[in-house]
């Protein structure tokens, strides 16, 4: 005899969900499903009305995808049962949906020692990119001058510290590092070769100087602006330049 299930039942106004599993759903014997709405419950009672009927084929349409997910879960899970197997039989699940649930196992590389893959690795490093690279950067005067004021200060304490040691040990090697020996030294020199050698030796201690400023200025919170960055560093940079050959020719 035709069968015929409540979908939906209203208890103390609230919507119960339905009472229908995956072999009702199935069963070819259930002709109509009744669609009840919620209504003022008697107390501790279920009440059920009916709205409207409707048939086995509509109700396979609507509740298909809901079987199929169902059913997808169990088969991946490995419970694939009769119960399931007529389902996917009934709403006639394409096998694509299937073939999604995919076992994929790890590749190897047989035949490879554990030299050839070290030498592999050593390989594609010397394919990375080297980061950062000066190369990447656009030339401005902020930070080449600050790379510069870090190379002068290492020039001139640097110089400090050879001349100081090679003077403390020059008695012992029998060096005659004196003021006079080493005027009468320099004295003798070319005139181009003077000047060139006290410009490079005045460079880095005008430059340090100068540029020691901006940055004590930079200490106290002044100067940070952009354009005043750039201004006060074109102006150290020529200020160095004119002191230090003011120093060659004139000292």
């Amino acid at each position: 005899m035709p069968r015929e299930f409540f979908a939906t039942k209203a208890w103390r106004g609230r919507l119960v969900p339905p009472l229908i599993d995956d072999d009702d759903l199935c069963d070819e014997s259930i002709t109509n499903v009744i669609v009840s709405s919620p209504s003022t419950p008697t107390k501790g009672r279920y009440t059920e009305f009916p709205l409207h009927y409707a048939t086995q084929d509509a109700i396979s349409r609507m509740l298909a995808q809901r079987t199929i997910q169902q059913s997808l879960r169990r088969v991946a899970a490995g419970g694939y049962g009769s119960s399931q197997q007529l389902a996917l039989s009934k709403f006639a699940i394409a096998p694509l949906s299937i073939s999604k649930i995919q076992n994929r196992h790890a590749a190897t590389s047989p035949g490879l020692t554990p030299a050839d893959s070290y030498k592999i690795l050593v390989e594609q490093r010397k394919n990375r990119p080297v980061s950062p690279h000066l190369a990447i950067y656009q030339p401005q005067i902020p930070w080449i001058l600050s790379i510069t004021h870090r190379i002068t200060g290492s020039i001139l304490s640097g110089g400090f510290y050879i001349f100081g040691s090679a003077y403390l040990v020059a008695p012992v090697l029998g060096w005659d590092l004196s003021s006079a020996a080493m005027a009468a030294s320099f004295g003798a020199w070319p005139l181009l070769a003077k000047v060139c050698a006290k410009f490079l030796v005045a460079l880095p201690f005008t430059f340090h100087s100068f540029n020691g400023i901006r940055h004590l200025a930079w200490d106290s919170a002044v100067g940070f602006g952009k354009l005043t960055v750039i201004k006060t560093g074109w102006a150290c940079v020529g200020v160095s330049l004119v002191s230090a050959l003011g120093l060659a020719f004139f000292v």
